[in-house]
């Protein structure tokens, strides 16, 4: 079982250009070994559990990993690796250089949008779209995240005093990690820009990320308080991943908690995840919290989600990520039978 921590420990130092697979034959139960073989498949080992009789298991695990080997993957430009600060802030304060697209949140039962995340984008006019992956994580490192959550904020403001002047009414979410939440007067600076588009403040939510680990909770509590105070909801992101989630949850104020994806994706297959998925609807009713489910993408998944009593799924079954005006026009034809307060909840 110490293979993967061998392969890990291999790999970061260099001495594995790549990660190989792992096919471990048992003639004993894999209730135990399943669970470290899950915990391996985190860390980025892929590792398959089968009987030692179960030859076809196998041939298919094998079969799945050539043709993974085969697909076509996304393949950036050579500058991408090298880019610094500098390009970042030149992105951030050049005109059209970083966009939002928009995800809807539905409701399970209808199928109405009833919420949007705001999912930063940026078009390099040299190397092309710079994957999230690589650009918010140096947004933190380089203290570019407030920038970065400034430029988010004021798109999503335009977007919903557009929507809000059809006489539409949708909360759409942005992300920010603890540091930017605790940035000084962040409440009082969003009050102000939303009263002045005559956006009312429940329609700008915020969801806390893991992006930046929690260093200073009182801090964090008093950012979240005058929020909410404010009339603004947070929501608790990737609720289940991360050793300190619960922890924040019962000791802060949020109005919403978001269930991690990885977990919204294994129901079906793992009793673990579903377990966990189940609790934390119940703990979000308990604490009269909105729960959202990520990482829905398959109808499967939402009819579950609602028989389990989660009202609010998103995903790529629900819906991809559209861009603004695409998403403008679904909530046209979302609403035209459906009076717009009743969306505001």
């Amino acid at each position: 079982m110490a293979l993967p921590s061998l392969l890990l420990d291999l790999h970061r130092g260099g001495g594995l250009a790549k990660l190989p697979a792992v096919l471990w034959c048992s003639t004993h139960s894999s209730s135990i070994l399943d669970f470290h073989a899950r915990l391996a498949r985190q860390s980025g080992v892929q590792v398959k559990l089968v009987s030692s009789l179960d030859a076809h298991a196998a041939r298919d695990f094998l079969r799945l990993l050539a043709d993974g080997e085969g697909k076509k993957r996304p393949v950036y430009p050579e500058g991408v690796a090298s880019l610094d600060a500098q390009d970042l802030l030149q992105g951030l304060l050049s005109d059209g250089d970083i966009r939002v697209v928009l995800q809807p949140q539905v409701d399970l039962a209808s199928g109405r949008i009833v919420g949007a995340e705001a999912l930063a984008r940026w078009k390099h006019p040299e190397l092309g779209e710079i994957p999230p992956s690589m650009f918010v994580p140096l947004a933190n490192k380089v203290g570019l995240n407030v920038l970065l959550f400034h430029c988010i904020e004021a798109k999503v403001v335009a977007v919903l005093r557009e929507l809000g002047q059809h006489g539409i009414s949708v909360p759409i979410s942005v992300n920010a990690s603890a540091d930017t939440l605790c940035t000084v007067d962040l409440a009082k600076r969003l009050e102000r820009r939303l009263k002045c588009a005559g956006v009312h403040s429940s329609l700008f939510k915020i969801e806390l990320t893991e992006d930046v680990s929690v260093t200073d909770t009182l801090s964090l509590s008093a950012a979240i308080s005058w929020l909410r105070l404010r009339g603004f909801h947070v929501s608790m992101d990737d609720f289940g991943c991360g050793a300190a989630t619960l922890d924040l949850l019962t000791k802060l104020p949020f109005s919403e908690l978001k269930i991690d994806g990885h977990f919204v994706r294994e129901m079906r297959r793992n009793q673990g995840c579903e377990a966990a998925v189940s609790t934390a609807i119940s703990l979000g009713r308990v604490m009269n919290m909105k729960v959202v489910a990520e990482g829905v993408e398959t109808p499967e998944l939402a009819e579950l989600l609602l028989s389990q009593g989660c009202e609010i799924g998103q995903g790529y079954a629900l819906s991809p990520p559209l861009e603004v005006d695409v998403f403008i026009s679904a909530l046209f034809s979302n609403t035209r039978e459906r009076p717009a307060e009743a969306l505001l909840q």
